[in-house]
Order: structure tokens, then C-alpha cells, then sequence
């Protein structure tokens, strides 16, 4: 049961979050799935899930996240992932840099009735110098 649960969270990432694939989504993610990051006018469930992708991949592309570790306990998944991209489009506000970045991430995935139904993701963050913005920027990846 632990490595499939560990796969199903990999699918997400390849397929999903990277490869945007939206038509395998309602396969990989339960119908009441639970985004613990999306934003106070994101729509609940699967639904708000397609709006958080299509602003990601609009913000990023070539968007991939390469697993590191990945640990299953009980119902819950745990990866550690490096995610990669480049900043082409407006994010949070900030015009597109074209600069390629890398954030180091944990995503932590329940697993119930053989899908995700939450899932919440945290990113170290870069000091702003390395950003090569200003103090009060919040952006959480490196410039590579």
C-alpha cells in the first residue's frame, strides 16, 4: 500500500503539476480534495485545483519537480522535491524575469480511496539578495 500511495503522489507531480495534464486529474485527485495553499477566491475541490495549475503554468514553464525522498507512513505521503522552471509570465504581482529558478519543496499528500484529497506544500526561501529583488519581495525560489 505504501508504494502505491508513494506513486500516486509522483503521478501528481509528472503528471499533473508538471506535465499539466488536466484530463488526469479527477483519476489521481478524490472529488473533495482539499488545496490547504490556494487562495481565499479559488474555487473548493478539484475545480480549484485546475485554477491554482493554470496560473502556475501560465506564471512557469517547463515547470518539473524532481523527487528527492519520498516516505509513506499510514494514509499520508511526504516528497521532498527540487522544482525547476523559468518565470514567464506575471506572478503574485511580478512581470515575467525569463530567469530559470529552483525551489527546494516538501509536498505532503493524504491518501484516501486510492486518490489525494489534500495536500499542502512548503518552500525554503532564498534571502531576497539572491533574489535579486528588493526586502520586501517574498518570492521563494533561487535564481539560477
Amino acid at each position: 500500500m505504501h508504494d502505491e500511495n508513494k506513486r500516486l503522489a509522483k503521478r501528481a507531480l509528472d503528471e499533473v503539476f508538471s506535465g499539466g495534464r488536466l484530463d488526469t486529474l479527477d483519476e489521481i485527485f478524490h472529488p473533495d480534495f482539499i488545496n490547504h495553499e490556494a487562495g481565499p477566491q479559488t474555487p473548493p475541490g478539484r475545480d480549484g485545483l485546475k485554477v491554482t495549475l493554470r496560473w502556475m503554468r501560465s506564471s512557469f514553464s517547463d515547470l518539473r519537480y524532481e523527487v528527492q525522498d519520498a516516505i509513506a507512513e499510514d494514509d499520508k505521503v511526504v516528497l521532498r522535491v527540487m522544482s525547476k522552471g523559468r518565470h514567464t509570465g506575471e506572478f503574485m504581482g511580478f512581470p515575467a524575469t525569463g530567469r530559470e529558478f529552483a525551489a527546494k519543496q516538501i509536498h505532503i499528500y493524504r491518501i484516501v480511496d486510492r486518490k489525494s484529497d489534500c495536500c499542502c506544500a512548503a518552500t525554503a526561501t532564498a534571502p531576497p539578495e539572491q533574489l535579486n529583488r528588493s526586502s520586501r519581495s517574498y518570492f521563494w525560489w533561487r535564481w539560477l
